[in-house]
């Protein structure tokens, strides 16, 4: 049945047909009927009957229930009725932040493959949050629950999936997944405007926010004019085009701007069999694509594909299109906003087929078709727009706790990051008015060859710093590090399962109290005797290298120079020393934007990066508001 009724009977997109509601507290489910209307609720054998206001709003509560399911929701008034079938009881995790926790199963490549096609747990449940920016407080969102099938599992966010199975695994519980996250948005676009306010520190960033306007939002793509230029024909004469070597976004070429660009390749073929396709892949373009082969369109990704902005590109060319000699690849490539273009992996750009393998990596010919200023990511999705159009409509929702992936546009303000994430935080728990619940952040992974533009590398280990410094000061918080699995030339590090992992033990350990190790070995203190440092370490047991020399150690002196030191471990502790350092003063382990980092403790978890020196950030003169 439909979840509204000519009654004015409604309910939210949330609770819907194959939803997760929390186990073991009461359970508030609420929505809109006739003014002054009596609302009767029945979920198996638990009832609840309520009244709507005279704005036709109600909410009831129902008793704390067992896990277990499936079950029916039935919502009853005057007389008409809401049918919500197959609800399971469990645990519900909120996971939000930006393009890594967006990231997904399909975008995943082999890792994620292999776990679509294992997707076949129906007590794995998952919701994306339709994106959503918005000056108000939205009354509903867009989305609906999926169980994990290989079907459905391309579309769920990776992190979050890795997270639930272990979940799953582990407790035995029907796990739900609701995936509030957009690529590319600050901390500051999650937080309401009530907290931003309460801080000097956070202040300029409310201010900033009323000066916004809905045209800040990504641009819209204003139609494909190429096509009727004859830019997908493969009789084209692009000898004027440009060229550029492939795959990078066109910005890393010194192309500023958002809007549309053409790219065309011409490829040889041998002759092929009447009946043979090849297969295209151009791996992830950023954000949406058009492509053709020989002036026939072979493929499309937009909207509706989540997240499309990483989602590899893997197109058939039907035999039909295929000729002995030249042929050509043309792909319209429109960025909305942020990075745009090709931006995935050299391996991941090649035409293949039986006797066919060619690398597609290197020279393409390319046309701007439509060129727009360059939106700056973090404006085009304001402060407080997600919390108003993408959180409020979830709050009051019964959650086990929330899981939290974003930095990676708040890196060159780490010291604001400090106060802006307990921040957001706090204003979160307030708002849901469920006590502490349970908030697990990963710590930022290792990315960028570091390099003289980026202040020695240190963005992201400020960063780093900063997300553990608002674990440490709010309580029933939890750092999962993905210090180790990330990728030098990708921003969205592939390996997600590690992290979903790591954030399930930290689930395990602060939300069930199970006595799991969840964190890698954690400074405590340092001592500095003659040449040398001792460093102490908490959740240290097992403490091992997995590289014969142990690397990442810095020391500096009064001169608060850094040089690379030599380490050794003497159980839970590790002496650094470095030649370069007479007197050491401070020590630093893993603080770039991309360590090599070899220390892990006997749960497999790796050392998270720290300093023992409060020296300024690089980045802190330029936050004092």
């Amino acid at each position: 049945m439909s979840e509204t009724t000519e009654t004015g009977l409604k309910l939210p997109r949330i609770f819907s047909s194959g939803m997760v509601l929390q186990r073991q507290r009461p359970v508030a489910i609420w929505g809109w009927a006739k003014p002054n209307a009596v609302v009767e609720l029945q979920l198996g054998d638990w009832e609840a009957k309520t009244r709507a206001d005279l704005q036709g709003q109600w909410r009831a509560e129902l008793a704390a229930m067992p896990a277990g399911g499936p079950y029916r929701l039935r919502v009853n008034s005057r007389s008409r009725s809401i049918i919500v079938e197959d609800v399971l009881i469990g645990d519900v995790w909120l996971c939000s932040g930006q393009s890594n926790m967006e990231f997904t199963l399909g975008a995943n490549g082999e890792i994620g493959q292999k776990a679509i096609a294992a997707a076949n747990d129906a007590l794995i449940r998952h919701f994306t949050v339709a994106q959503n920016s918005v000056f108000k407080d939205a009354e509903d969102v867009q989305g609906k629950w999926l169980s994990a099938t290989p079907e459905n599992a391309p579309g769920f966010s990776s992190v979050g999936y890795f997270m639930a199975q272990t979940l799953r695994r582990e407790l035995g519980v029907p796990i739900g997944i609701i995936n509030s996250s957009w690529g590319g948005t600050t901390a500051e676009a999650w937080t309401p405007k009530a907290a931003l306010q309460a801080d000097p520190l956070l202040q300029p960033l409310a201010e900033f926010n009323e000066a916004v306007t809905e045209a800040a939002k990504p641009y819209a793509d204003p139609g494909n004019e190429g096509f009727a230029k004859g830019w997908a024909d493969p009789a084209h004469d692009d000898a004027d085009w440009k060229t550029m070597d492939l795959p990078q976004a066109w910005e890393r070429a010194g192309i500023d701007m958002d809007g549309s660009m053409w790219f065309r390749r011409h490829v040889k073929l041998p002759a092929v069999g009447r009946n043979q396709e090849l297969t295209l892949s151009l791996g992830p373009l950023d954000d949406f694509d058009t492509t053709y082969f020989n002036g026939v369109q072979i493929g499309q990704t937009g909207q509706e594909t989540p997240g499309w902005w990483s989602f590899p590109r893997v197109y058939k060319v039907p035999a039909k299109l295929l000729r002995p000699g030249d042929n050509v690849i043309a792909t319209r490539v429109f960025d909305q906003w942020g990075a745009g273009g090709f931006t995935g992996r050299p391996e991941q750009l090649h035409l293949t087929g039986k006797g066919v393998d060619i690398k597609l990596t290197g020279a393409w010919k390319y046309k701007i078709e439509l060129q727009l200023p360059s939106a700056v990511m973090g404006t085009a999705v304001p402060a407080t727009s997600l919390w108003h159009g993408m959180i409020t409509p979830l709050v009051g929702l019964g959650i086990t706790g929330a899981a939290w992936y974003q930095g990676e546009s708040n890196a060159d303000r780490a010291y604001q990051y400090r106060t802006l994430l307990p921040a957001m935080v706090q204003a979160w728990r307030k708002q849901w008015n469920q006590g502490d619940f349970p908030f697990l952040i990963v710590q930022l992974a290792n990315w960028i060859t570091n390099d003289a533009t980026r202040k020695q590398g240190e963005h992201w280990a400020e960063l780093r710093e900063a997300q553990e410094y608002a674990a440490r000061k709010l309580s029933n918080a939890a750092i999962a590090t993905a210090i180790d699995v990330g990728d030098p030339i990708d921003i969205h590090p592939h390996n997600k399962q590690p992290v979903g992992h790591r954030l399930a033990l930290a689930a395990l350990a602060i939300a069930h109290k199970q006595p799991v190790e969840y964190f890698g070995p954690a400074y405590e203190s340092a001592k500095f005797t003659g040449k040398r440092a001792i460093v102490s370490f908490t959740h240290a047991d097992g403490l091992h290298s997995t590289a014969d020399t142990i690397q990442g150690f810095a020391l500096a002196g009064g001169d608060r120079v850094f040089h690379p030191a030599q380490a050794s471990i003497d159980g839970t502790q590790i002496i650094v020393q470095s030649a370069k350092v007479a007197k050491p003063l401070a020590v630093r382990y893993a603080w770039s934007d991309n360590p090599n980092c070899t220390l892990y403790n006997s749960a497999k978890l790796p050392i998270t990066p720290f300093r023992s020196d409060d020296w300024p950030y690089v980045t802190e003169k330029k936050l004092k508001p």
